[in-house]
């Protein structure tokens, strides 16, 4: 026997629920919000019950983009709708907003549900003068990359992001999104590589009832529920050349056919690619289809990776620690000088992704105030052995000592620059150039008077 929950229950369960929610009858009139909202909105019941909504909050997309309209009109759900709300006492609120309809038994359209969360949003120039949308960088090519950023505020033009695994691909898409025209619209996020190629035209396109075995209802796909907004497709390298000349079509025509369907879908959304490959260099390979290329890279970004901005580090383990602290996860406050040495040394293959999994692991393990290197992965003291830019032993000591690793492997190899870059893994050349570097920082005053003007072909020179 079906059950049919009381009105207290369902209240009870949305009260329970960590964001906020309210209910609006068919005239847009508030007839139940939960405590999380009451919160957040700082308002009573007595203050809300019985009004309009768009009276009451006056959100950014209420005149033209209101995500519970078009939920109510097309009966489909809305989700990740970014808007800006006012709340009683005027002061604006940045949310998250999910909206979706309310039936009755019999299936009768009653009403829509709201529920929402805070964004937090950092901009650097009202809180710091490294931080972008929750995006860090202090160098220069960093700086310049969220520039460029703010720049694109006017624009809708197709966008491809080039970067390594890790390096924040989607991250700089959101804050792309965020500086655009379309930021009141969803923001939705797909990969294109981590979905087998038999499905993933479904989840771009949506499918009819029907349309193959499994598919006993209609499905909603990316395309069409990011309508409005932006869509971001990372790993778009990884699509086949089918699907390739599909994307292509539906980015010339802005139309979508669901699979299964009969009939086009007008769709209004601007798209974000993002490949770890080079995309040209899969033109080139015939790989990828050098017209959708051009008709994604409109406007091409490329993100470093960490290893070229290891200046960046400091500030990205700074801000990870912060954000523990704030979740109450750790009680570190700052990290050695050794271990932000021996941290700024690596490779970081997987990149920001990758340091932030370390970090998260040394705060899962160790205790504060002082993050040191007996609370770092040992994977990443092991895959330091005998591999650029320097062996661990030699760096262990350069941490005990102070000393410049490339001196204390000059020092080993009797002056020998070849035997030198052995101990380190790395190219003569590059051993030379390094301390051709170091050399013009002046942090060494052992180097300072090294005749460094090229590097000697002779192998028993020892420069």
């Amino acid at each position: 026997m079906k059950q049919t929950l009381s009105i207290q229950e369902y209240e009870s369960i949305l009260d329970s629920i960590p964001f906020g929610a309210f209910v609006v009858n068919n005239d847009w009139r508030i007839q139940y919000i939960n405590k999380v909202a009451k919160q957040l909105l700082k308002v009573n019941e007595n203050d809300v019950l019985g009004r309009i909504c768009q009276q009451l909050f006056q959100t950014s997309a209420c005149a033209n983009h209101c995500p519970l309209a078009i939920s109510l009109q097309s009966g489909k759900n809305q989700y990740d709708h970014r808007v800006e709300l006012r709340k009683m006492d005027g002061t604006p609120i940045q949310l998250m907003i999910n909206t979706s309809i309310l039936r009755s038994e019999t299936g009768e359209v009653i009403g829509g549900i709201v529920t929402f969360r805070p964004i937090e949003t950092i901009e650097p120039e009202e809180n710091s003068h490294y931080q972008f949308c929750g995006m860090i960088g202090h160098t220069p090519v960093m700086k310049e990359l969220f520039q460029t950023v703010r720049s694109l505020q006017r624009s809708r033009a197709t966008v491809v992001i080039q970067g390594e695994s890790g390096s924040g691909k989607e991250r700089l898409a959101r804050a792309i999104h965020q500086y655009s025209p379309v930021s009141d619209g969803p923001f939705l996020a797909l990969s294109c590589g981590a979905i087998p190629d038999t499905l993933l035209e479904s989840e771009l396109f949506g499918h009819r009832k029907g349309a193959f075995t499994d598919a006993k209802a209609h499905h909603t796909g990316y395309f069409e529920r990011a309508s409005g907004g932006t869509l971001f497709l990372d790993e778009i390298a990884e699509a086949s050349p089918l699907l390739q000349v599909k994307l292509l079509r539906v980015l010339e025509e802005q139309k979508i056919t669901p699979v299964g369907g009969e009939v086009s879908i007008p769709i209004k959304v601007r798209v974000i690619a993002a490949s770890h490959r080079n995309l040209l260099e899969e033109v080139h390979e015939g790989r990828f289809r050098e017209d959708l290329f051009y008709r994604l890279s409109v406007i091409q970004l490329k993100i470093p990776p960490l290893r070229e901005r290891v200046e960046d580090i400091p500030y990205l383990v700074d801000a990870i620690l912060k954000r523990a602290k704030t979740q109450k996860e750790t009680d570190f406050v700052k990290v050695s000088d050794d271990a932000m040495k021996f941290l700024q040394s690596l490779e970081w293959k997987g990149n920001v992704r990758e340091l932030e999994n370390a970090i998260s692991y040394a705060i899962a393990i160790g205790e504060g105030p002082v993050l040191t290197l007996k609370h770092l992965p040992k994977y990443l003291f092991e895959k330091q052995n005998g591999k650029d830019p320097i062996h661990s032993s030699i760096y262990l000591e350069s941490i005990q000592t102070g000393v410049n690793p490339l001196l204390i492997a000059l020092a080993r190899a009797n002056h020998r620059v070849n035997e030198a870059a052995k101990l380190l893994g790395i190219s003569r050349v590059t051993f030379w150039r390094r301390l051709k570097t170091l050399q013009q920082t002046g942090k060494e005053k052992s180097v300072e008077n090294l005749d460094l003007s090229s590097p000697s072909t002779n192998p028993e020179c020892p420069i």
